[in-house]
């Protein structure tokens, strides 16, 4: 057997022994992980150097230490901090990204990445550059101060949590993920995040501090699913396809602040599995709304959606992460549809629009494809009356100073709305066809 298949087979029989864990030790393990913690004994880089490549991106660590990341309950490990002399390698065949990429670095001269770091947090669902397995049995674990830096630093600058991303991607067969921050010597902290689940896997990020803001210095394709220019060949391929969603909206609360609403949705999604034996559901929904219950069934299901607003003063503290990762039950059927039930609350305006204000399957680089039937149940305030699309059932129900209204959706759209206020002005328009 070559080293490289022996390094292999135990972090498959790990992705395999995740992927049968029940819901509830997956949201351990997501608990667990959020604490950062860290072997207190590194390990050493061999003499000679390690040299790692993943999808077109290699890591050369010439020397310094290695600080393995606490095992899930499966025995997983997700990841390591280095400190130490390092190097990051990158090709860029696309032209388009490469003229990207020497604008946001300041070089037109640049022809691909080639940068040195001292250190490096690395969280992933797949294989380590060194094998944790083979390294000697840890004695003890504690917080890693750069690996619990960085963590925060994703969570409230960039609202992005790695630790819910690891354990759906362990729940899910065939899925990875992995991120590797790196302290470069001339561009400070360089991300680069391949996520299989994204239609361009490969991001290098940089976050600017002057605004502050992510800047995405290059998105790319796999290298396998690049046509000869180096250009993008992948299309959306969303893990379930939403069928229908039913919404009912307590309306009739005020919000915090004046002129907002406090809304209190239960919403039913039906959606269909396009792939097999996921134990994991990652859907998105609005930074603002907060859940409090999901179930399938009438079963309630643990799921991963972090407080960000709690971690920073500067931050509203009613905002949290928009991924809403659902742990499952029993594992996804392909063709097989299942529903999930959420309630949650968020304050709105006197309307919703878009998309985001109910789960979807939609992530940041796709724009409302996914056509769906939906019925919407609206209870409002006393002289309240409300509009939505679809078609109107005859009459409300009314119950003290609250009426309720029912919409129906029975033909396909992009997005669900609706709107609600004292009066209304309204004109009508039509157009051919």
């Amino acid at each position: 057997m070559s080293p490289k298949h022996a390094f292999l087979l135990p972090f498959l029989f790990l992705a395999a022994a995740a992927h049968a864990q029940p819901p509830a030790s997956l949201r351990a393990d997501y608990d667990l992980l959020q604490r950062w913690r860290f072997r207190t004994e590194p390990a050493a880089v061999p003499a000679g150097g390690v040299r790692w490549s993943v999808e077109g991106a290699t890591w050369i660590f010439d020397s310094g230490r290695f600080w393995m990341a606490e095992p899930t309950s499966g025995g997983a490990v997700t990841g390591l901090v280095f400190e130490g002399k390092g190097r990051f390698q990158m090709e860029v065949p696309d032209a388009s990204e490469l003229a990207q990429l020497r604008r946001f670095a300041k070089r037109p001269d640049l022809d691909r990445l080639d940068e040195t770091f001292s250190s490096l947090v690395l969280r992933t669902s797949g294989p380590l550059p060194i094998d944790a397995i083979g390294t000697s049995p840890a004695t003890s674990f504690k917080v890693n101060a750069l690996a619990r830096d960085r963590h925060l630093h994703w969570l409230s600058q960039r609202f992005f949590d790695a630790d819910a991303r690891i354990v759906a991607s362990l729940a899910m067969p065939g899925d990875r993920y992995l991120r590797a921050d790196m302290k470069t010597d001339s561009h400070g902290w360089l991300t680069f995040d391949y996520d299989a689940q994204r239609i361009e896997e490969i991001h290098v990020e940089c976050f600017n501090t002057t605004y502050p803001w992510v800047e995405f210095w290059l998105s790319l394709d796999q290298p396998a699913e690049r046509d000869e220019r180096g250009r993008p060949t992948s299309r959306w391929r969303p893990a379930v396809d939403i069928q229908h969603v039913d919404v009912a909206a307590d309306l009739t609360k005020p919000g915090r602040d004046k002129d907002w609403t406090a809304a209190r949705f239960k919403v039913g999604v039906r959606l269909t599995p396009r792939r097999e034996g996921a134990r994991a559901v990652q859907l998105y929904l609005a930074n603002f709304a907060k859940v409090t219950s999901v179930s399938e069934g009438g079963r309630p299901l643990p799921f991963l959606r972090d407080a960000i607003g709690e971690r920073s003063s500067v931050l509203d503290d009613r905002l949290f992460d928009a991924s809403l990762i659902v742990l499952l039950d029993q594992p996804l059927v392909r063709g097989a549809e299942r529903r999930l039930d959420f309630v949650y609350e968020m304050d709105i305006r006197n309307y919703v629009s878009g998309r985001d204000w109910y789960p979807t399957a939609d992530n940041e680089e796709v724009i409302i494809p996914d056509p769906h039937t939906g019925r919407l149940e609206l209870t409002l305030r006393e002289k309240h009356e409300a509009r939505a699309m679809g078609r109107q059932e005859e009459s409300g129900e009314e119950e003290g100073r609250r009426s309720t209204f029912t919409w129906i959706v029975d033909q396909p759209v992009k997005m669900l709305t609706f709107s609600f206020a004292e009066r209304f002005h309204e004109e009508r328009f039509t157009n051919p066809g």
